[in-house]
């Protein structure tokens, strides 16, 4: 699904892997080893250098840049947002061209209740809200793969349980891939991921 060779990262850093379907990997290492630095390449939000980059077996070089944003997804670890409703911040992104026709996977209005957001705007809600909605909105879009920045640093151990059992029924619905940073590994205890170590 996504096979990297000869990958460098701005801090020199030289990666081969690569993500299989269905597959979540979670990277580990030193603080400043350059784990946020490899998702925010893998976005294309930092410049790229490589010897080999295939994504559904299309070389990078194939992909608008667009497309290929809309497929691989960053989740940065403090989402923001302009001053909008919660409404606007599920809903605007859809009239985006990119996502013209594009169903949502989930419905943003189900999971308000369950999860006690009564706030009506994106910028009242607390850290942690904002994070597990803004995790909503990812799997909602037609990403098939997730690069994850401490996905779960702000919610609490019940809250980061929904952030997994979302995940995890996002992957089973569509085969989708995860690249994880987290310091708070005890909250992973219950997902599957393949050790990836950065040195």
């Amino acid at each position: 699904m996504l096979n990297i060779e000869g990958l460098k990262l701005p801090n020199n850093l030289i990666l081969d892997f690569n993500l299989r379907i269905g597959e979540s990997i979670l990277l580990k290492g030193e603080n400043g080893v350059g784990k946020s630095l490899l998702l925010k390449s893998l976005a294309r939000l930092l410049p790229l250098e490589y010897k080999k980059f295939q994504y559904l077996e299309k070389d990078l070089s194939s992909w608008n840049l667009q497309e290929y944003r809309s497929q691989i997804l960053y989740l940065p670890p403090s989402p923001t947002a302009q001053s909008m409703s919660i409404e606007d911040f599920f809903e605007v992104i859809f009239k985006m061209k990119i996502y013209e026709g594009h169903k949502p996977l989930y419905l943003y209005r189900d999971y308000l209740d369950k999860w006690k957001i009564t706030n009506s705007h994106f910028n009242e809600l607390s850290s942690g809200q904002k994070q597990i909605l803004s995790l909503l909105r990812a799997v909602s879009l037609k990403a098939r793969v997730l690069l994850l920045d401490e996905p779960v640093a702000h919610l609490d151990t019940g809250m980061a349980a929904e952030a997994f059992n979302l995940l995890r029924d996002w992957q089973i619905k569509t085969e989708g891939q995860i690249i994880l940073v987290s310091h708070a590994e005890s909250k992973l205890e219950q997902f599957q991921f393949r050790d990836l170590r950065l040195s």
